[in-house]
């Protein structure tokens, strides 16, 4: 079996004061798992944290004295990736038949125009501390989005294994707060309070419309009443009801989605 092959050209960039910090990568990759024109992507990266409370002091305007600290970083990043060996092209093997070499052909369809997975993402955060570092917190908003997932979802006949495809565009977005004190400092002791709070949506905005898939769901027990996984418009890890049935009201009671679309005879590798 051939091995995965790769290549790539990194650039990295950086400069700093005590002010400011920016950094800049940038790299592209060329992989042999991917079709000749798809083959190549580039991921690059920036960040930059400014403080804000130095600054202030550099142009003789000092914040207020309970306010100790105060940055403001900004952050953005592409990350590409590139699929396992051998989802290009339908090739025959071989397979014994009570002890007789016969072909042997893979019930999933290949893909030969497979692009790689994209993810982008953004953060921006805000850190302050006030009274000499006794109270503080630091503030963080982010958002991603990854497009071209490559996934198996089903086919037509006489595809039962389903079909390799770009599919798929997820949103990732939240923010998270961490808010830290110190209610007692002393020489013999020092008590910290610190409280983190988070809040995070990632949404389905697309599957695989080209293919007529609007949902798929993850490997799991066929026999349990339940499944969790992704349906187009809705949030990322739903969890729904395999049949609407009256022995079903316990568990939609718990918030399970009633919705309950044609059941799919694929699921998404988990």
């Amino acid at each position: 079996m051939l091995p995965r092959l790769s290549r790539s050209t990194p650039l990295y960039s950086s400069a700093a004061s005590d002010v400011y910090k920016r950094q800049i990568t940038a790299r592209n990759d060329w992989s042999s798992t991917l079709p000749k024109a798809h083959n190549s992507f580039f991921y690059p990266s920036a960040n930059l944290s400014f403080v804000i409370s130095d600054f202030m002091k550099s142009i003789d305007k000092p914040l207020p004295s309970w306010v100790t600290f105060a940055k403001l970083r900004l952050s953005a990043a592409q990350v590409g990736k590139d699929t396992e060996p051998y989802q290009l092209i339908n090739t025959y093997g071989y397979k014994f038949d009570n002890g007789i070499l016969v072909p042997d052909k893979s019930n999933v369809k290949m893909n030969d125009n497979l692009k790689p997975e994209i993810a982008t993402s953004y953060e921006a955060g805000l850190d302050m501390k006030f009274f000499n570092n006794r109270l503080g917190f630091d503030f963080t908003y982010y958002y991603s989005k990854t497009k071209n997932q490559i996934m198996k979802v089903p086919a037509a006949a006489p595809w039962s294994g389903g079909q390799w495809v770009n599919a798929g565009l997820i949103t990732n977005q939240g923010v998270e707060l961490m808010l830290y004190s110190t209610i007692v400092d002393t020489k013999d002791f020092t008590f910290d309070l610190n409280v983190n709070i988070a809040h995070n949506v990632s949404k389905v905005k697309e599957l695989a419309p080209d293919a007529n898939v609007n949902y798929l769901f993850f490997n799991g027990d066929n026999n349990f009443p339940v499944n969790v996984g992704a349906r187009a418009g809705e949030k990322l890890g739903e969890i729904y009801a395999q049949k609407c049935t009256n022995a079903m009201t316990a568990v939609i009671s718990l918030s399970v989605r009633t919705v309950c679309p044609r059941q799919s005879t694929m699921r998404k590798n988990a």
